[in-house]
């Protein structure tokens, strides 16, 4: 979490004052949005892997 925090905030806010600016603020929504997008995918892929290869794993030694 600190490291999506760091990083849309280093992207984002060019220089820090006591409030965000409209566009900062979108951009740091848009940063994190973004971010959990590729890791829901990532999450996919990695589980659509996992099935496979269990289903794969079960071909080759089938239940008695």
């Amino acid at each position: 979490m600190h490291a999506l925090t760091d990083k849309c905030w280093e992207l984002c806010v060019d220089k820090p004052s006591t409030k965000l600016s409209g566009s900062n603020e979108k951009c740091i929504s848009n940063c994190v949005n973004r971010f959990i997008d590729v890791n829901n995918y990532v999450f996919k892929r990695q589980g659509e892997a996992m099935s496979a290869a269990l289903a794969s794993s079960e071909d080759l030694n089938p239940a008695w």
